[in-house]
């Protein structure tokens, strides 16, 4: 992996305001983010620029993510008033449609990236539930009722969704093609998180691994079949905490291999998963590397962190959105 540095910090969210969402369309060609002062950023990656600001100051706004089809609308979730996911035209900033069905605030939002699927995309709620939407239409296709707010991930090939509950820590593998049920694995993972919650999940995008991101600073790599626990990702400094919620601190390459992660001093963090190979009893790793944050003279903090699987770079943000660039 090639070393990266700052090359360009952005503030066009209102100072100190925390951001709580960053995603990439598609072509990896633009950057979006969603923060608490109800504002969608619009950023362009290869000419390293700020393109937009959109305002949600009636409905708030939180992950924020394009659509499959279209770098020009995007999905959010309301943070005010309802909690209704919206379809917006980020060319003229008119909503296309509204989803509703979520009683509570939606924690998670993602889309399909099967090309059989690509107007599909899914969410989960602190109401209990997974839903899967269909972008033509403004009511859920298939709901599936849990007894606590759920964590969601696709696998890449679309075929299977990781679904934990964060009441009782029951891990779920689901296939995709008998969606609400066709389980096709479970496990209790309740005696990982005696002194941490989970925050996220995801696959590695070449399906061998799923990472749990949790709020303490250790991080939780399972096999992403048969579930067994591989090893821990360890050595991230503390973040201060805050009462709003982020899209994620640790990001995987295009080729799974390695993980990167913000960590509260500042740096990011690199662990090589290579090193679970062949590992038949839980292991712990270490950083193999960490790459040094520095940008006019001032500490941008990497609460949140996204590689893009376009470019050799990645953003951070934390108040303000910081462009990672190879030297």
């Amino acid at each position: 992996m090639l070393p990266l540095h700052i090359s360009k910090v952005f503030k066009n969210h209102t100072p100190d305001t925390p951001i709580t969402s960053i995603s990439y369309d598609t072509s990896g060609q633009y950057l979006l983010t969603s923060g608490t002062d109800e504002s969608l950023q619009l950023y362009e990656i290869p000419k390293g620029r700020h393109l937009k600001s959109i305002y949600s100051k009636k409905y708030g706004c939180h992950l924020a993510i394009f659509t499959n089809t279209s770098h020009s609308q995007c999905l959010f979730a309301s943070t005010q008033e309802n909690h209704v996911i919206r379809l917006l035209n980020l060319d003229d900033n008119s909503f296309i449609r509204y989803f509703k069905g979520h009683k509570q605030q939606v924690v998670n939002l993602i889309n399909a990236t099967s090309a059989t699927r690509l107007e599909s995309f899914y969410s989960s709620s602190i109401d209990g539930t997974v839903k899967c939407w269909d972008m033509r239409t403004n009511t859920c296709t298939a709901s599936l009722g849990l007894s606590s707010t759920p964590l969601i991930a696709l696998d890449p090939t679309n075929s299977v969704m990781a679904i934990l509950e964060t009441g009782s820590f029951q891990l779920r593998l689901v296939a995709m093609g008998k969606f609400p049920t066709g389980s096709i694995k479970v496990v209790d993972l309740s005696s990982l998180f005696k002194q941490s919650l989970p925050k996220n999940l995801q696959f590695t995008n070449d399906n061998k691994y799923i990472i749990i991101t949790t709020d303490s600073t250790e991080h939780i790599v399972l096999d992403s079949f048969s579930l067994q626990i591989m090893g821990t990702l360890s050595g991230q400094v503390p973040f201060i905490s805050r009462k709003y919620p982020d899209s994620g601190n640790i990001t995987v390459t295009p080729s799974g291999k390695y993980v990167i992660g913000g960590s509260g001093n500042g740096e990011l963090l690199v662990w090589d998963l290579s090193y679970l190979s062949n590992n038949t009893s839980m292991k712990q790793l270490a950083p193999t590397s960490k790459l040094t944050n520095s940008a006019e003279g001032t500490l941008s903090i990497p609460r949140m962190v996204l590689f893009n699987p376009h470019y050799e770079m990645l953003a951070t943000a934390d108040t303000e959105v910081s462009f990672w660039t190879s030297k």
